[in-house]
């Protein structure tokens, strides 16, 4: 063999091992990218859970509202009804006289009216002296037309004793009303005229009627027995 042939088949020989090297590490290194791919996790997947969970925190900030109505104030106790009472509606027991008027029923300030009236007007002024339970629920006198004096007490069962004296009618019809006549009883120490004024009945006892010195004095919701003895026991109010 020459040298060209030995070249030759010695080039051949290399050409062939390098195949097999070749082809042997093809065969033995497996590809990397299909594990890699497998092995990896979708990112979205873990992101998402926490997404979702982020709202159930949400219900404790809900729970907030209802400690509200414990701090609502209670209400006021001004809806209370004794506050609302009305002072006329209390019986005023009568005072230690302590005054020209300290006899009559009534408060300090009561008594004092009454002695003011006297003390003002031309004519001679009364006051009642009635037993536990009545008051004086109103009172009123006027100078002018030779002056008048108004008064009504009442008492807790309801009954009702009413006072005028002096020129307190201008009309006769209204003030002097007469269903029957009864007989003869007293205004305090002054005599007068016992009469039923309706059919209730009002019992009242009548002094110097259409006068500009009248009195009278009327009671409703009681006896007559009741109504003549609180009609006698009227006192004159002195002048100071």
């Amino acid at each position: 063999m020459n040298n060209h042939s030995t070249r030759i088949a010695r080039l051949g020989a290399l050409v062939l091992a390098t195949v097999v090297v070749i082809a042997g590490c093809k065969g033995s290194t497996p590809a990397p990218q299909a594990t890699q791919a497998a092995s990896t996790p979708a990112p979205t997947t873990v992101s998402t859970p926490n997404a979702t969970a982020s709202p159930v925190t949400t219900p404790s900030a809900a729970t907030a509202p209802s400690a509200a109505p414990s701090a609502t104030p209670a209400v006021a106790p001004s809806d209370t009804p004794a506050a609302t009472a009305a002072p006329s509606d209390t019986p005023i027991a009568s005072a230690a006289p302590s005054s020209v008027a300290g006899a009559c029923t009534g408060t300090a300030d009561h008594q004092a009216f009454f002695a003011d009236a006297a003390a003002k007007l031309p004519f001679d002024v009364y006051c009642a002296v009635l037993p536990a339970g009545w008051w004086l629920q109103s009172a009123d006198y006027q100078q002018s037309n030779s002056g008048a004096v108004n008064v009504v007490y009442k008492n807790t069962p309801g009954a009702t004793v009413s006072l005028h004296e002096g020129n307190f009618c201008a009309d006769p019809s209204t003030c002097w009303v007469i269903v029957s006549t009864v007989g003869s009883a007293s205004f305090g120490p002054v005599a007068g005229s016992l009469v039923v004024a309706s059919a209730t009945p009002v019992y009242g006892v009548y002094v110097g009627p259409h006068t500009t010195r009248s009195y009278v004095i009327t009671g409703s919701g009681l006896t007559q027995a009741k109504f003549v003895a609180i009609a006698a026991a009227l006192v004159k109010v002195p002048k100071a």
